[in-house]
């Protein structure tokens, strides 16, 4: 077992298998892109394997060895065969000067005579200059040059880069695969545990990283202020006040009204949710598909726009208890 291996998760294990059977045989692609929503771990994924492409001790099908000395130069972050890119702070773009350091990177010998990895972090930041300098690097690949992509946002990267990546797709996970990991992680009672899973879109990692920043606590009494929006006792207007100082609300509203439509599609139990206090018929379903589609393109605008939060916020409450509650 490597030293290592614990950050090799074990919803990500199919994936692992797939690649390692490729490098076995020869035919690992050159370039990687490895895409899925946040928290599944696709970042710790891509360090895994390149300290396994970089290992130049005995293979074996969990990871590097651990022991040699190109494992211990890249776990003290200094192999000289590695280049890691990344925004220089979240959210901000990898400039194009940053991506033409891989050409030269690339045209160089290994000093430890056998792979070179580069990985880019958050690889949908890259501007446009900088992903067409990452094309010219990928149209010509150096031999023993692996590159490896990471994004939760795949669709911001041109298609062209698409087209020249192999594609690793980091899926959510069925939640009773992860609930003995997520357990194990942090103490959380049954209720709490389904709790964060569905705050966090079925991502064992966010959903972690949730429990322990308090953020778990503080959706739940949102859930709960929602609850008493659908019983009759809270005013729209009030809530929306009050929900207008949390910057994360609009994207719990989008995740509870689709984590309730997962659930009346698979026939499980709302009695944790019981912000639809009616029986459900086919019309409630109907509202709730077209209060999301309605809540989604205001979260989008929001976004651009900088709208009046507190009144958008009016307005996406008013239409729940009118359009939604009422059918």
């Amino acid at each position: 077992m490597s030293l290592n291996s614990e950050r090799l998760y074990p919803w990500c294990e199919k994936n692992w298998e797939n690649l390692w059977q490729q490098q076995q045989a020869g035919r690992l692609p050159h370039a990687l892109l490895l895409v899925g929503q946040a928290g599944l771990g696709k970042q710790a994924f891509a360090e895994h394997l390149t300290q396994r492409l970089l290992c130049q001790g005995e293979a074996n099908d969990t990871g590097a060895c651990g022991q040699c000395r190109q494992c211990k130069l890249y776990l003290a972050g200094n192999h000289p065969d590695h280049l890691a890119i990344a925004p220089e702070e979240p959210g901000k773009a990898i400039p194009v000067d940053t991506i033409r350091s891989i050409a030269k990177f690339s045209a160089q010998t290994a000093q430890q005579q056998g792979n070179k990895v580069i990985s880019i972090a958050n690889a949908e930041n890259m501007n446009i200059a900088a992903s067409n300098a990452l094309l010219k690097t990928l149209e010509e690949p150096t031999p023993n040059t692996f590159l490896l992509l990471v994004t939760d946002r795949p669709a911001q990267l041109l298609p062209t880069l698409h087209s020249r990546c192999q594609r690793i797709v980091f899926h959510v996970p069925p939640e009773a695969h992860v609930q003995d990991w997520l357990r194990a992680q942090v103490d959380l009672n049954e209720d709490e545990l389904a709790a964060a899973l569905a705050l966090a879109g079925g991502a064992p990692r966010l959903a972690k990283a949730y429990a322990e920043e308090g953020v778990l606590s503080a959706y739940q009494d949102f859930l709960t202020q929602w609850q008493h929006l659908s019983s009759g006792q809270a005013s729209p207007y009030h809530l929306a006040a009050q929900w207008s100082k949390q910057a994360q609300c609009l994207q719990w509203m989008q995740r509870i009204i689709a984590t309730l439509l997962k659930r009346i599609a698979c026939q499980q139990d709302l009695a944790s949710y019981g912000i639809v206090t009616q029986p459900l018929s086919v019309q409630t379903h109907q509202a709730l598909y077209h209060y999301l589609d309605k809540l989604n393109v205001l979260t989008q605008k929001q976004a651009r726009h900088h709208l009046n939060l507190t009144l958008l916020l009016e307005s996406l409450l008013v239409t729940w208890c009118q359009e939604v509650l009422a059918k």
